[in-house]
């Protein structure tokens, strides 16, 4: 059974298993080539910074952008029961 990107497996009785595996492949084919990269945190010391002069995405890559994050957001509820704060500006 699945629910809101969630497999929910009821095969042992009495226990559940949640998984998320094909909502987060999914999520992570949809990135563009040049997002396909790592880091050991996202919580950089400029992550609250706004430059005036950055290029804005066009508006196909932003909403993409903007439905990844909520995703991710999506994805941090379900595993902790509480947003991840970090995300929020990115919306």
């Amino acid at each position: 059974m699945e629910y809101k990107g969630m497999k929910l497996d009821y095969i042992t009785k009495g226990k559940v298993k949640i998984s998320m595996y094909k909502f987060i492949n999914k999520m992570l084919a949809d990135l563009p080539s040049e997002m396909n990269r790592t880091t050991k945190t996202p919580a950089a010391v400029h992550l609250f910074n706004v430059n005036p002069d950055a290029k804005k995405l066009l508006e196909e890559k932003a909403q993409l952008f903007h439905h990844l994050v909520a995703k991710i957001m999506l994805m941090q509820t379900h595993k902790t029961g509480h947003s991840n704060h970090c995300c929020i500006p990115m919306c």
